[in-house]
């Protein structure tokens, strides 16, 4: 039998490579003369470019940088000499902060927009970069206020880039020389920028904002989305995956020429081959830390199940819990969840020995 493993990470635990052995080490215990391919995955979040890294020998730049609050870091992106793979979690990811520390009013992408500046100021001719595990709710306009744009009050003051500060902003000032570079961003959701399924509503509470705070934020997308309409003919409210990361999709595509949105998991499924992958396997185990309806929003799980019914393959998850049932799993053609929490003591068991729960797993690849 040929089994693929092709999981996500399991956030905060393992990453997908991780997933991938302690999944196949379970199976081999079992019956050492499976064939098994591993093939970790990624959907455009946090963990995208630890994947890009595995497809190509990339040379790997380690950047002095700010955090998300504006704190000095160190961050890293990688680069094949003309194109530059950024990952937004490196330096603006919720990661760099503890729970007390979340501030989605003053949290901004100002970091990675030094680590995109840095790349074309060393000749890169295209940046690609993966968004998710964001902190900031800034619309990407800390990243854009590092490239050269100016936010203007009222008053005609310069404005910080952030969250808290968006509902001020009443006129875009676009830099002398635009980037002259293209952009390609990979999105791991569908959210449109504002609206009841936007940023705010969908993202902002994870990321420490109150009823009143999301609610704030969401009119202030509202504001600068008709500014750029205003200024530029473009309504960002079209874009799918527009609220990906606190809006960057939307503000960055309302404010950069040369830039395209693609799938973050169709761009590393198209370069590794996935689809003929699953074709020539006979079960498919894929996972992810946490399954639920929106894993099937532009996710990993969401994406791999769609494939396996189209090429009409089982597909087995592994997850650490799941808030959906049998017959919800079962209507995206997943056969059988496997879940940690159904054995683990708590949750932060869970994260701290998720092999070890893994291997105790009775995973049944039989149809």
């Amino acid at each position: 039998m040929k089994v693929l493993i092709a999981p996500d990470k399991f956030k905060g635990s393992l990453n997908s490579q991780a997933l991938c052995d302690s999944i196949a080490n379970n199976l081999l215990a079992k019956d050492p003369n499976l064939q098994i391919s591993m093939q970790p995955l990624a959907d455009g979040g946090d963990g995208t470019l630890e994947v890009i890294k595995r497809m190509n020998d990339y040379n790997s730049l380690l950047i002095e940088t700010i955090d998300p609050l504006g704190r000095p870091i160190i961050a890293e992106y990688i680069s094949d000499g003309s194109t530059a793979f950024i990952e937004l979690t490196k330096a603006s990811g919720i990661i760099h902060l503890s729970k007390n520390e979340l501030n989605v009013l003053k949290a901004s992408t100002r970091g990675t927009g030094m680590l995109i500046k840095h790349a074309l100021e060393n000749g890169h001719e295209k940046i690609i970069m993966s968004l998710g595990g964001s902190c900031s709710n800034d619309m990407g306009l800390g990243i854009a206020h590092v490239l050269g744009f100016n936010f203007i009050d009222k008053d005609g003051n310069a404005l910080e880039p952030c969250g808290g500060n968006l509902h001020l902003i009443k006129d875009i000032l676009w830099p002398k020389v635009s980037p002259a570079v293209s952009f390609t961003l990979l999105f791991d959701v569908d959210n449109p920028l504002y609206g009841p399924h936007g940023a705010a509503h969908t993202f902002a509470k994870q990321k420490g904002a109150s009823p009143s705070q999301i609610l704030q934020l969401d009119q202030s997308m509202q504001l600068v989305a008709k500014l750029i309409e205003k200024k530029r003919g473009i309504n960002i409210q079209d874009y799918t995956g527009g609220g990906a990361a606190g809006g960057v999709v939307a503000g960055l595509a309302g404010l950069l020429n040369n830039l395209s949105l693609q799938s973050g998991f169709e761009f590393i499924a198209e370069r590794i081959g996935l689809k003929d992958q699953i074709e020539s396997a006979d079960v498919i185990i894929t996972g992810e830390g946490m399954l639920d309806h929106s894993s099937f929003g532009g996710k990993v799980i969401g994406n791999i199940s769609r494939y396996c019914q189209e090429l009409k393959k089982p597909l087995l998850a592994v997850v650490g819990s799941s808030t959906l049932d049998q017959k919800e799993y079962s209507m995206h053609g997943i056969s059988r969840v496997y879940q940690i929490m159904d054995d683990a003591k708590s949750l932060d068991d869970a994260l701290a020995r998720p092999q070890y729960y893994i291997q105790q797993m009775d995973i049944n690849l039989s149809s």
